[in-house]
């Protein structure tokens, strides 16, 4: 039996009217919120991302990251989740990385990526993404002098080592050498606020683990030293 030409018009506009309508209901669930937060370690740092008015803990749309009025980092998030391009920039604007979350590819990278080969062996060193700046960045934002250290004194460098796994996560941090007065401690804080987001090193092109090994500084002011 054939059903009549109007039938299957009328399926079509029903469709179309329940697409629009689940549209509609989507777009109006998605409505968004401006925010721009101040870093709760450092009033420079400002974030400006979206959020959805129903539930503002969820990022969703445009990110943007500035510190000192320059731009450091670019993105998008997709309810909570980092899709498409992201861009990470150095302190003068420079573009220092470009890594597509979406399909888990560095695009570009400026001096990080070291990659040796011997007879049959091809290793490439970790990366954060993010970058150099993006690493020493979370340091120098979130690295406090002792107080012990800063009344005493002391300056140097901490050696901080640790891990990348497979997996692309920082494990086993530790104090290689210190200082004293405290640096050592703060040292291993700060670098433990390092993300798990690495591409881990390669051996032959297969992920492998990797110890890396840090130096800290911790340098008084020369004017602040000059007054005691």
């Amino acid at each position: 039996m054939k059903l009549p030409f109007s039938f299957f018009s009328t399926i079509v506009r029903l469709f179309l009217f329940v697409s629009f309508v689940i549209s509609a209901f989507n777009g109006h669930s998605q409505d968004l919120e401006l925010v721009k937060a101040e870093h709760p370690g450092n009033k420079w740092v400002i974030e400006e991302y979206s959020v959805l008015k129903e539930n503002p803990s969820v990022k969703h749309g445009q990110y943007k990251r500035i510190y000192f009025e320059k731009v450091e980092v670019t993105g998008q998030y997709d309810n909570n989740i980092k899709t498409g391009v992201w861009e990470f920039y150095d302190r003068k604007g420079e573009l220092m990385q470009r890594y597509d979350y979406s399909n888990k590819q560095l695009l570009f990278n400026e001096g990080f990526i070291h990659t040796t080969s011997e007879a049959d062996t091809t290793i490439e060193q970790a990366v954060l993404i993010g970058g150099v700046s993006e690493f020493y960045g979370i340091i120098g934002k979130n690295l406090r002098y002792p107080a012990s250290a800063n009344r005493k004194g002391v300056q140097g460098r901490v050696y901080i080592s640790f891990e990348i796994t497979e997996k692309g996560e920082m494990v086993n941090e530790k104090i290689l050498k210190g200082i004293g007065e405290g640096c050592e401690e703060e040292a291993l804080r700060v670098v433990k606020l390092i993300p798990d987001e690495w591409i881990p090193a390669k051996l032959n092109g297969e992920p492998v683990v990797t110890s890396m090994v840090v130096p800290i500084n911790f340098r008084l002011d020369n004017r602040k030293k000059s007054k005691k």
